[in-house]
């Protein structure tokens, strides 16, 4: 055997407990890197263990949430970052400091960059940054309802023109 020591993931996980802190650490390193990853770490629960966490405690639930809105308000954030440097490469290809060639290929790359992180903003955060649009309708009354109303408007008018009675209307002259 060799005293070099394992790769963290090789590593035998111990078993983890439930508390405040475990849960306050691994919500931390979330916010830079992936559930599954973080759930790798020897000193962290499993992704499915922090799974099942979350679907019993609305509290932990709650600060998932958060996190996510976070990584959401960060990915937001590298997009404007990214835009900064497009213009750079802009400026630097009209002063002719890169060839037009180059600037194409960084702008590629950018819009490359700017899509990933509009994908992630949706996921993590799909109210804000994701692209479904629902629109909610409440109906009032049911489709029945409307038709037995204009039903009985329509019956009305037929009484009134069988019975001859016809509303008086005035005319105005133009003069």
């Amino acid at each position: 055997m060799t005293d070099k020591k394992l790769p963290q993931h090789y590593q035998k996980k111990r078993l983890i407990g439930k508390d405040k802190k475990t849960e306050d650490e691994f919500l931390k390193r979330l916010m830079d890197r992936p559930a599954k990853h973080v759930g790798k770490d020897v000193d962290m629960p499993s992704f499915n263990t922090f799974w099942r966490w979350l679907q019993k405690d609305a509290d932990l639930r709650e600060r998932y949430r958060q996190v996510m809105e976070g990584k959401a308000a960060l990915a937001d954030a590298k997009i404007h970052d990214i835009q900064e440097q497009v213009r750079d490469v802009v400026r630097d290809a009209k002063d002719g400091l890169i060839t037009k060639d180059v600037a194409y290929v960084a702008i590629q790359a950018a819009r490359l960059d700017i899509d990933t992180e509009k994908w992630r903003a949706a996921k993590y955060y799909p109210r804000m940054y994701g692209t479904d649009q629902k629109v909610e309708v409440e109906h009032k009354h049911s489709l029945v309802d409307d038709l037995k109303i204009v039903s009985e408007r329509v019956a009305q008018r037929e009484a009134r023109t069988i019975e001859g009675t016809v509303q008086d209307v005035e005319v105005e002259d133009d003069e």
